[in-house]
C-alpha cells in the first residue's frame, strides 16, 4: 500500500451506545489526509446473533433510534450479513496491510472502544497503537463550519457513506490548518 494512505477512518454501526455494543456494520477506509483520496475500503455488514452469542449486548433506546432512521439504512444491515468472528478475522488481515496507520472515529469514546471489544472478543490482537487513535470531533471542534456546509452524499447512517463525509470533513479542516506551502 500507498504510504500516503496512512490513515484509516473506521464507522460502525450499532444496536447500542456502550463498549460492549452489538456491532452491526463495519466501514475502514484507507486515505490520505492532506488530499482526501481513498485507497482501500472494507466494509462487513455483521449477523446480529453472532454478536449476541459473544455477549455482545442490544439497547432499547438505540433499537428505538433505528425504528426512526431512514428506511435505506435499516434494510441495509438485513442482507448479505456475516458472522463478527469472520468480519473480525477479515478486518485484521485488511489492516495488516498498513504498516502503520492513525486510526480515526467519530468521537474518542464511540467507535474505536466497541470494535477493539469486538476484537477482543474474537481473540485479535487491536491491529493499532492506542497512541494513533485520532478522533474526529476534536477536529469539527477546531473548525464546526466545515462539517455544518459539507454536503452528505448518500444514505446517513450507512457505515460506508458516513465514512466517505467523515473523511472529507478530517481532510479539509486538515488542509485549512495545515495549508500546503506556495511555490
Amino acid at each position: 500500500m500507498n504510504n500516503q494512505f496512512n490513515h484509516v477512518m473506521l464507522d460502525l454501526e450499532t444496536m447500542g451506545k456502550g463498549e460492549n455494543a452489538v456491532i452491526t456494520a463495519i466501514c475502514a477506509t484507507a486515505f490520505d489526509i492532506t488530499t482526501g483520496k481513498r485507497d482501500r475500503i472494507f466494509y462487513e455488514k455483521i449477523d446480529i446473533q453472532s454478536c449476541l452469542k459473544l455477549g455482545m449486548e442490544v439497547d432499547g433506546s438505540t433499537i428505538y433510534w433505528w425504528l426512526f432512521q431512514d428506511e435505506a439504512a435499516r434494510k441495509e444491515l438485513l442482507y448479505n450479513t456475516k458472522t463478527i468472528e469472520v468480519a473480525i478475522a477479515r478486518l485484521s488481515e485488511w489492516m495488516g496491510y498498513i504498516a502503520e496507520f492513525q486510526i480515526w472515529g467519530n468521537g474518542a469514546s464511540f467507535d474505536l472502544p466497541k470494535l477493539k471489544n469486538a476484537f477482543v472478543k474474537c481473540g485479535y490482537n487491536v491491529p493499532w497503537n492506542y497512541y494513533n487513535e485520532r478522533d474526529m470531533r476534536t477536529m469539527v471542534m477546531l473548525r464546526p463550519e466545515v462539517k455544518e456546509r459539507m454536503p452528505f452524499m448518500g444514505t446517513k447512517h450507512n457505515a460506508k457513506a458516513d465514512c466517505r463525509f467523515q473523511i472529507d470533513v478530517v481532510s479539509e479542516i486538515y488542509s485549512l490548518i495545515n495549508p500546503a506551502p506556495t511555490a
